[in-house]
């Protein structure tokens, strides 16, 4: 049966990038004289993770007489070996100290000694506390101590367990002489303090206390019980429920309070042309209610190569395809520099940066020189981004007369999210006290962690709490009907518009809106239908395609969509994307002993 323990142990996941240890078990062994002192014998197994060559612990002789070694041996091959510590004994404590040499192995040390002094004897009751396991020592995964008495008990014999984890088993025998404590998974640095109560006479040869402590001891001990069960069954659950439940309610009556989309009448299904005229850059602003700064990225971006296209169409840019190193690349060229003046401040802006600061020279803007500028000036690049996106949001709040997103429902989603972290750090701090009984130290970073995560969690869920204002809503709902009737080939079909003469208008917006492609193959298979021929524009330049075999609209139109592709690509690269008697409490600390283990 032991074999198989060991090989579970070895089983356990252990870290190979550095040396640890721990203890798969710890028994110990008390036998108690009717002088008053206590032999302790007890068995560490340690099991080591790497290169070890000592170990130590150090024993606390507070509420003792005194501490005496007796020997310490390692058990091999149920063989005892008897080795010979350092010693350091001092009025305060006992060091002991000893090699060995281990690697990646499981080693165990019996260690004896003996406590003068452990009990205290009063008028109506004898008393042992102590701390059987020190204050600082590595986890242990099963805990077992006996407790052996010189003479039966029969009529007073109570055990309380004081450690920080979950409780274990009390296993009085029948002669009440006897207890077995058994405990699992011992946290880091818990320590696990005993204290029995005991007849005084079966301590005969020890002195008598004149003082009634019984009932005194009991106070204490039902004090311990009452606020660990608090710290465990009543502190945990309000944590619980600050943490996660009156969150969740809150958001949830925000939300059906504030957060529902404004119920629109006669929109309608489709909108066969732009909503109203505006510069493309100013469409991404309109269409993303609450986007993060990736998206702000994108959409803006996304909205700039449209700003350009738009230019285009009016004859103040051109785009050549080239070759470079075999593969395709585009090039915008500023045809009539001295238009930019006339332009509108936003596009001049857009024009300047691009031109002046990102472009090889003042009227070229290369595919390479985009890619290049936005790797070695990321931040300037992103910057940029996101005040032309500011910028056109006020926009549409000025054309509007309106916030775009509704202020009663901005004002609910700050309420929501100061309340919601108010009630997190509340729970916290209850779920670190109530966990702090069970998982020792451990709980501060795991409470801090599982916190961290729920606040994040409602407070991205919470901006569903946000919603547009009524006419922003409005205006949002015509674009995504543009966007559709763009995407839907039955739907252009039945236009009352003819779309291909007038196509490339129409494409700057399916290429602000994100859905260039389907438009382009929607157009591709109405000029089909229609039997049709369109060109390509003639600020489009391609230096794989001759001029006449331009004049198919299928095989230029591929042409677009490359281009459309390539652009799309770049977009991606731009986005940083718990008579006898007794039981188990987590309070004490009032006992003697205590003390530290380690190795190295």
């Amino acid at each position: 049966m032991k074999s198989i323990k060991i090989f579970l142990y070895l089983l356990i996941p252990i870290s190979v990038f550095a040396k640890s240890y721990f203890y798969p078990e710890i028994k110990t062994r008390i036998i108690f004289h009717p002088d008053g002192s206590a032999n302790v014998i007890q068995q560490r197994t340690y099991y080591f993770d790497g290169a070890f060559s000592w170990a130590y612990i150090d024993l606390k002789k507070h509420g003792a007489q005194n501490i005496v070694f007796n020997q310490l041996s390692e058990i091999e091959n149920d063989q005892k070996i008897i080795l010979t510590p350092a010693i350091n004994d001092n009025q305060k404590s006992l060091g002991i100290k000893w090699n060995y040499s281990a690697h990646n192995e499981l080693k165990t040390f019996l260690l004896d000694y003996t406590i003068i002094g452990a009990v205290k004897r009063n008028i109506d009751v004898a008393e042992f506390y102590w701390k059987v396991i020190e204050d600082e020592h590595e986890k242990i995964i099963d805990n077992e101590i006996e407790l052996i008495l010189p003479m039966p008990s029969p009529n007073l014999f109570k055990v309380y367990v004081h450690c920080r984890a979950k409780p274990g088993e009390l296993i009085f025998n029948e002669k009440s002489d006897a207890v077995t404590i058994k405990q699992h998974n011992i946290p880091k640095d818990a320590f696990v303090e005993v204290r029995m109560l005991t007849s005084p006479a079966i301590f005969s040869e020890l002195t008598t206390i004149p003082e009634h402590r019984y009932q005194k001891i009991l106070a204490e001990e039902k004090r311990n019980f009452i606020i660990s069960s608090l710290k465990k069954f009543v502190l945990i659950p309000i944590a619980a429920l600050l943490i996660v439940i009156l969150p969740l309610i809150i958001y949830l009556r925000y939300y059906f309070k504030y957060g529902r989309e404004a119920k629109l009448t006669d929109i309608g299904q489709y909108q066969h042309d732009a909503p109203r005229k505006v510069l493309p850059i100013m469409v991404p602003a309109i269409l993303y209610q609450k986007p993060d700064k990736s998206t702000i990225n994108t959409i803006t971006f996304n909205g700039m190569i449209a700003t350009l296209l738009d230019l285009c169409t009016k004859g103040i840019i051109s785009i050549q395809e080239i070759k470079v190193d075999g593969k395709k690349q585009y090039q915008f060229l500023l045809e009539k520099p001295g238009r930019i003046e006339t332009l509108e401040p936003i596009n001049k802006k857009i024009i300047d940066f691009l031109f002046s600061e990102v472009g090889e020279s003042s009227v070229i803007l290369t595919e390479t020189a985009l890619k290049e500028y936005a790797n070695k000036h990321n931040d300037r690049f992103q910057d940029f981004l996101q005040s032309i996106y500011q910028q056109t949001k006020e926009w549409w709040e000025a054309t509007l007369a309106t916030p775009l997103i509704d202020p009663m429902s901005s004002h609910a989603y700050q309420k929501f999210s100061l309340l919601t972290l108010a009630m997190i750090i509340a729970g916290g701090i209850l779920l670190t006290i109530g966990l702090s009984t069970i998982l020792g130290s451990a709980a501060f970073i795991i409470v801090i962690l599982f916190c961290l995560i729920f606040y994040i969690v409602f407070v991205l869920a919470g901006r569903s709490i946000l919603r547009w204002s009524d006419i922003a809503c409005q205006e949002q709902q015509r674009w995504l009907n543009f966007r559709r009737f763009l995407t839907d080939f039955s739907a252009i079909k039945r236009a009352p518009i003819t779309l291909l003469p007038i196509w490339e208008h129409y494409f700057v917006y399916a290429v602000v809106l994100g859905v260039a492609q389907k438009f382009l193959r929607n157009i591709i298979n109405l000029a089909t239908e229609q039997n049709t021929s369109i060109v390509l524009p003639t600020w489009y330049s391609s230096a794989t395609i001759s001029a006449q075999s331009l004049a198919s609209f299928a095989e230029g139109i591929s042409h677009f969509e490359s281009f459309v592709k390539n652009f799309n690509s770049m977009l991606d690269s731009f986005s940083s994307s718990a008579a006898t008697g007794g039981g188990f409490s987590s309070g004490g600390g009032g006992g003697g002993g205590g003390g530290s283990s380690g190795a190295g």
